[in-house]
């Protein structure tokens, strides 16, 4: 093989190493909230927070009927000015996240930036992305959380009962929370993430086709059922509390 055949193949795997990398970190950050999305460079992006009425249902759409995603731009790679070998690497990943933590007062942080409307109707907040970052909302106690087309972040809440039900493609993490009975239904290729720092008495998992689910919480009783995994993670104490996956 020529030198400069293996110098291009070298420099192609470290691009392509460097991208994967980069993948990985944003994944991981996305999960614990960390995001740069919510803030442009000029400082013009402001959080504005609103004070809500009390509610204990939470619905929220996205407008255009979908969970947001964001991707980092293609990268080619060509080797010498006249070869037409051309490399794309590129990244997706979610965005828009409702982050929900719980707090004393019930209220509703997003920026200047972002087109989101809220409503409330008796004891649920109705929430409709048009496009943002990740929004936030905190509340005493909240007992269901419906979001057919929206990522969630549940991050410390102590509920004695929680219901959550997601639509198709939609990403789920639920970290470092106390619950007591944890219901969660997600659609197709949805994401199921629940970090070891969660536990809960009661555990109740439905996912559809295609879906993923990685498991780490603490729980005595659990009733998982799922329907051809594209990836299944479990670790931590879920797994001696594991019992039948059907």
């Amino acid at each position: 093989m020529k030198t400069s055949n293996k110098l291009f193949l070298g420099f192609l795997g470290l691009v392509v190493l460097l991208m994967l990398s980069t993948d990985i970190v944003l994944r991981a950050n996305y999960s614990k909230g960390i995001t740069n999305s919510d803030h442009d460079r000029s400082g013009e992006n402001k959080p504005i927070t609103t004070t809500l009425p009390p509610f204990k249902v939470v619905l929220v759409t996205t407008a255009s009927g979908a969970p947001q995603q964001d991707s980092t731009k293609a990268v080619e790679v060509r080797q010498g000015n006249n070869s037409s070998t051309t490399t794309t690497v590129s990244s997706v990943w979610d965005k828009g996240y409702l982050n929900i933590r719980q707090a004393d007062k019930y209220v509703l942080t997003t920026n200047t930036g972002d087109k989101v409307q809220f409503r409330n109707s008796g004891d649920t907040l109705f929430l409709l992305v048009y496009n943002s970052g990740d929004i936030h909302l905190t509340a005493p106690q909240i007992e269901q959380v419906i979001a057919p087309s929206s990522h969630l972040r549940i991050d410390e809440m102590k509920e004695d009962r929680l219901t959550i039900i997601t639509g198709p493609h939609a990403t789920t993490h639920i970290n470092d929370s106390r619950i007591g009975s944890l219901s969660f239904s997600g659609g197709i290729e949805s994401t199921l993430d629940i970090s070891e720092g969660t536990l809960t008495d009661s555990l109740k998992i439905r996912l559809d086709k295609a879906s993923k689910l990685r498991l780490g919480a603490s729980y005595k009783y659990g009733d998982i059922q799922v329907d051809s995994l594209r990836e299944m993670y479990i670790q931590g104490n879920s797994i001696q509390n594991i019992k039948q996956i059907k």
